[in-house]
């Protein structure tokens, strides 16, 4: 009924809205150090897929999901390898007991060649940076710990950073007693549409046929992942640091080609003003019952006024604050506060 609810209260100076600078720590320090230049995406990464089978195992009442084989694919600076190993590796005792499953020898493989991995992504020592060597698969991580830590008997890795529900993880991150490794294990899937496959994934995306073999899986994945990191690098934005289509997207929303300086000293500045203007002055002075909001951009605020003149309601106010906003030609600072606005 033309009462106001609610009162907004601007920070006395305007801040940019910029989250793919402030989210990222390695191109925020970049951008302020003027080295914009040495900003580079993850591009290298590990890539695996399993093979699996329903197996009928004793004190189970029914059969379970038990992994047959694991391909990897390691995308280094200069070179690309595959890595496979199957259940025909598999060592064990004298007395029957498996002792080290062909799981455990993949991850210890994995663990070795992420050493390269990490340094390949690496920045200079002064830039701050994250360490985690990324580990991708396609709709993955739910079997992930299944599929993987309870075929290991070795403890010496531990899972240390697991968000997400029990059953749908974020994305895993694991080390090893053995080096400084930081594996983190996410979901190629995180970055598209939940109901995409993995031969739509591969043809849509990769630009590539869907094979039955998952050696051939585990490479064909490199190409449409690297086509996805290539779709933000224009924006800044690092994808493997991200691990959500949600947030990608309003990185995005926000990121822009424009510089800095003009997008907050123009832009935002301006729009800063007409908003201070309309929250902490017409709302306080005027009676906004007569006062309808047409439109608002960059640089202009559209009101109409069903009044023969402004409705005032606070004319102390008014007074007090309308030179500051609209100052006039006739006032003789008129052309240095045009200039602060």
């Amino acid at each position: 009924n033309g009462q106001i609810k609610k009162y907004i209260t601007l920070e006395k100076f305007p801040k940019p809205f910029v989250p793919h600078i402030t989210s990222n720590k390695t191109y925020r320090y970049l951008l302020a150090h003027n080295r914009e230049s040495e900003y580079k995406a993850t591009q290298y990464y590990i890539t695996f897929r399993f093979q699996t089978e329903l197996q009928k195992i004793r004190g189970y009442q029914y059969p379970i999901l038990v992994p047959t084989a694991v391909a990897s694919t390691i995308k280094a600076k200069n070179y690309i390898k595959t890595i496979s190993f199957d259940k025909t590796q598999d060592n064990f005792h004298e007395s029957g007991n498996e002792e080290c499953s062909f799981v455990e020898k993949w991850l210890d493989q994995v663990f070795s060649e992420a050493l390269q991995i990490r340094d390949d992504n690496k920045y200079a020592d002064d830039v701050p940076q994250r360490y985690e060597v990324h580990v991708i698969g396609f709709d993955c991580l739910k079997s992930a710990t299944t599929l993987i830590f309870k075929n290991i008997k070795s403890m010496k890795y531990e899972i240390i950073d697991r968000p997400g529900s029990r059953c749908c993880p974020i994305h895993m991150i694991v080390k090893s007693t053995d080096n400084s490794i930081h594996l983190k294990f996410i979901d190629a899937k995180n970055y598209v549409s939940a109901n995409m496959e993995l031969d739509d994934f591969l043809r849509d995306i990769g630009k590539v046929e869907l094979s039955n073999d998952i050696i051939r899986q585990s490479q064909l994945l490199l190409s449409a992942i690297d086509n996805r990191i290539n779709d933000y690098i224009p924006y800044h934005i690092d994808l493997l640091q991200n691990t959500s289509l949600a947030k990608l997207s309003c990185l995005k929303r926000y990121s822009c080609s424009t510089p800095l300086q003009v997008a907050y000293f123009t832009m935002d500045n301006s729009k800063y003003f007409y908003l201070n203007a309309y929250y902490n002055f017409l709302t306080h002075c005027l009676d906004m019952y007569y006062i309808h909001v047409i439109y608002g951009d960059t640089d202009s605020l559209c009101l109409a006024i069903a009044h023969e003149s402004w409705p005032i309601k606070d004319k102390k106010l008014w007074d007090e604050l309308y030179s500051q906003l609209f100052p006039s030609a006739s006032n003789e600072n008129y052309y240095d506060k045009k200039k602060i606005l």
